[in-house]
């Protein structure tokens, strides 16, 4: 009786503490990729889809009505404006003629009309270059005073201005590419995105104000700006 009580005894102990005779460990294996997930998702296919059902993003194009171009830019210089009486609330409204509209490429041209006029007004201005060393656009600085900002308003938004273009065709396709293609590319990747509103609203709201819904992407770990493997998977060139 002795004997069965201690073997009784010694048993319960081995289903309690696990203290038995050592079993072989459990073989471990990769976990399959999650159905649905961005490993498993072929995003270039998926993009190439995209573009041939809806094509690449239409350029925006000058407004139609005059009357809406001028109110476009009188408002855009109204905002220019409060930016510079928010440093010198003391400064004097310019008035300086419309010259001609500054394009893309004369913004990275040292030697454009607008580059001048900053230039001029006390603006100093060179090409900038990303971390890879790449030019990256014009890096400018300016003499902290009154009459610096007031000419380079000047220069900004009366003399060489950008010319407003409506946005509302390559809004409705930007809606179309973050909902079909976008969000879903994103929020795979770890980026959750703010809802998307409906079309309407989106392409109303790029034609009020410039822009619409603002996809989000991930921060890049080792340089300032977006992740670039993900940047580059999702297609934010498009945006």
């Amino acid at each position: 009786m002795r004997s069965s009580l201690v073997v009784g005894a010694c048993a319960l102990a081995v289903v309690l503490s696990g203290c038995a005779a050592a079993q072989p460990a459990p073989e471990v294996t990769s976990e399959p990729p999650v159905e649905g997930s961005a490993e498993q998702v072929d995003w270039e296919a998926e993009y190439g889809d995209f573009i041939a059902e809806f094509g690449e993003r239409p350029a925006p194009v000058p407004f139609e009505d005059p009357a809406i171009e001028s109110a476009r830019l009188a408002a855009a210089a109204d905002r220019g404006w409060e930016n510079v009486l928010a440093s010198y609330p003391t400064a004097v409204r310019p008035k300086v003629p419309f010259v001609h509209w500054t394009s893309a490429d004369e913004h990275f041209d040292l030697d454009s009309d607008l580059n001048r006029c900053l230039t001029d007004a006390g603006a100093h201005l060179s090409h900038g270059a990303n971390s890879a060393g790449k030019p990256s656009g014009i890096e400018a600085s300016y003499p902290p005073d009154t009459a610096t900002a007031v000419a380079v308003y000047a220069c900004q938004w009366l003399a060489y201005p950008d010319r407003p273009l409506d946005g509302t065709v390559s809004g409705g396709w930007l809606w179309d590419f973050a909902s079909v293609f976008l969000v879903r590319c994103l929020e795979a990747h770890g980026a959750p995105q703010d809802p998307l509103p409906t079309r309407e609203e989106h392409v109303a709201a790029v034609f009020d104000r410039g822009y619409g819904w603002v996809p989000r992407f991930p921060e890049s770990t080792t340089d300032v700006g977006p992740d670039p493997e993900v940047f580059t998977t999702c297609h934010g060139e498009a945006v």
